[in-house]
């Protein structure tokens, strides 16, 4: 497997030279989904944490990426790591949570109160390294990294980033999942971008907006059904989309489904945490052994045909 060229040198480079192999990951979940223009819903937030912490320790080292803002999905995923880390107590940095927000966030510490323990911690780092860039970055089981420049595009650093560690040289490669949870429309591109690089995605159904969608896509596929897109958005984002919107995100679900052998549902209303990690599991496997064996554009893209009238 070859690596990648890098776009953002300077922050990758001096990211991965002090982090990476102190040690180096097992599993990376890369967690997205938050926003502040979706519907709100109401799902199980404390199970889907049960089963992230399941996976993650399931993995023995864990690095969990989240753009660290204080919006829904961040938020949860902050908690779930301080919970872990205040009730096991690790002696080692087995899990780190990696923000990467897109705009300057009060603290970092997305408005928590950090237990006696994190605050213990983050004292004793200080006296510790810091990176080559002088951001502040330490051993410790929180990391933050800038904000992208001026001008520079968030995804596209963010997936610089995800590229970066799931590929870091050449002849390596790291299981990395994009978690979807939740999500407004503006998350198509991100997991598009991953399925076009091959990188599993998860979405968490139940959970509403685009992870829902996915879900409902998925399931029409199965049953060979036809999806009417004018009918769910209003439902699941509470918009109406024009013509010309509507046949952009036709073609970036097409491209999404064209690889559905890196895509899985997981409900979170039904389903446990053993069986999240074993679903994570599988879903690498044998997303990595259908890509090694040439058999990744099998039966899945032979069907496209078929799915020319699965969107109206």
């Amino acid at each position: 497997m070859e690596g990648h060229e890098r776009k953002n040198t300077t922050i990758l480079d001096a990211f991965m030279e002090f982090y990476y192999r102190v040690p180096r990951p097992n599993m990376i979940f890369s967690v997205i989904g938050d926003s502040d223009n979706l519907i709100p819903k109401q799902w199980p937030k404390s199970r889907f944490q049960q089963c992230l912490t399941y996976a993650a320790k399931a993995a023995g080292d864990c690095w969990i990426l989240s753009k660290g803002e204080p919006l829904t999905v961040s938020k949860i995923v902050r908690e779930m790591v301080e919970e872990y880390i205040y009730l096991e107590k690790p002696v080692r940095k087995d899990l780190r949570l990696i923000s990467i927000p897109s705009k300057p966030v009060m603290g970092m510490g997305l408005l928590f109160d950090l237990p006696e323990v994190l605050e213990n911690d983050k004292n004793q780092n200080k006296k510790k390294k810091t990176s080559p860039l002088e951001t502040g970055w330490d051993d410790s089981f929180y990391v933050d990294l800038p904000i992208p420049s001026d001008g520079e595009d968030y995804l596209e650093f963010r997936f610089e980033l995800e590229r970066t560690l799931e590929r870091p040289a050449d002849h390596e490669r790291n299981a990395l999942v994009l978690i979807l949870v939740e999500g407004d429309l503006s998350a198509v591109d991100h997991v598009k971008l991953a399925i076009e690089d091959g990188i599993p995605v998860v979405f968490i159904k139940g959970t509403g907006g685009l992870a829902d969608l996915l879900s409902i896509t998925m399931e029409m596929l199965n049953d060979k059904k036809t999806l009417e897109l004018r009918t769910v958005l209003p439902t699941l984002f509470g918009i109406e989309l024009e013509n010309s919107e509507i046949e952009e995100l036709d073609r970036s679900l097409r491209t999404i489904f064209k690889k559905s052998y890196l895509l899985d549902a997981f409900d979170v209303f039904v389903k446990n945490e053993e069986q999240f990690a074993a679903s994570v599991g599988e879903l690498v496997q044998k997303s990595w052994f259908l890509e090694n064996t040439g058999l990744s554009e099998d039966k899945h893209v032979k069907g496209n045909s078929e799915r020319s009238h699965l969107f109206k």
